[in-house]
């Protein structure tokens, strides 16, 4: 079984469907950074996502690209189609690979749980000032933070 990985392409009109998760804490893409590991680079990508009622918004986001360098080892002619994979693979990738990697994690930051809840104290008072300032001030704050998360090793 091959997995997915998206990479730059040069060409605008390419596109890649994925999943959008939005409100991510620090921990959560520490988390997410741990799984993906130096295989690939996490960068700040523009993305239309759908908004639920038939139209779509163009936002930044980020997204774990495969090097363009390490091209040729994709098995680039083998189709790979998430709805397949959900019904033939999942049960396995979650108990052979995703349980490990959170305890391999929780082995080396600490329990996700607590680390979550030691950044919600801090995000409450984020929100709070946040809701002092005006669209345009958290549209700048939101992109400062964004910014400073695809820093290396950043962990906010």
């Amino acid at each position: 079984m091959g997995y997915p990985a998206a990479t730059a392409t040069g060409h605008p009109t390419d596109v890649v469907e994925g999943v959008l998760l939005e409100r991510l804490r620090g921990p959560e893409l520490q988390l997410l950074d741990y799984y993906e590991s130096d295989e690939y680079n996490r960068e700040v990508v523009k993305v239309r996502a759908s908004n639920g009622f038939g139209a779509a918004e163009e936002m930044t986001a980020f997204a774990y690209l495969w090097p363009t360098k390490h091209v040729s080892a994709l098995e680039l002619r083998m189709p790979w189609h998430y709805t397949d994979f959900r019904a033939k693979h999942m049960r396995a990738f979650i108990e052979q690979v995703i349980k490990p990697c959170r305890v391999a994690f929780e082995k080396e930051q600490g329990k996700l749980e607590v680390l979550m809840t030691a950044r919600e104290s801090a995000r409450s008072h984020r929100a709070a000032s946040a809701a002092k300032m005006t669209y345009k001030q958290q549209l700048e704050a939101a992109t400062k933070q964004l910014e400073s998360m695809a820093a290396p090793g950043s962990s906010t």
